[in-house]
């Protein structure tokens, strides 16, 4: 969407400020942006959905991080979480 406004609609913009922007879409996973925190997540390893798009497995995670922490689902429905060893 921003690179349309820019390269398209000749958006005004800092063209530093927006390389960095585009590092961070591509480098990251989740972005959480907030007024005056963003909370940047790295990709999960393992991400399984079922047939309509929900996330599920069955017998192992559907969400898991290279660091082991993993959340278990079954069709949607989070069943429970492993979380981060200290």
């Amino acid at each position: 969407m921003f690179d349309f406004c820019i390269s398209v609609l000749k958006l005004h913009h800092d063209s530093k400020k927006w390389q960095v922007v585009q590092q961070l879409i591509q480098n990251c996973g989740f972005l959480f942006l907030y007024e005056k925190v963003c909370i940047v997540c790295d990709r999960p390893c393992k991400l399984s959905f079922d047939e309509e798009n929900l996330l599920h497995a069955e017998g192992e995670p559907a969400l898991q991080f290279v660091d082991g922490y993993s959340i278990y689902a079954n069709h949607g429905r989070c069943l429970f979480e492993i979380p981060l060893k200290n």
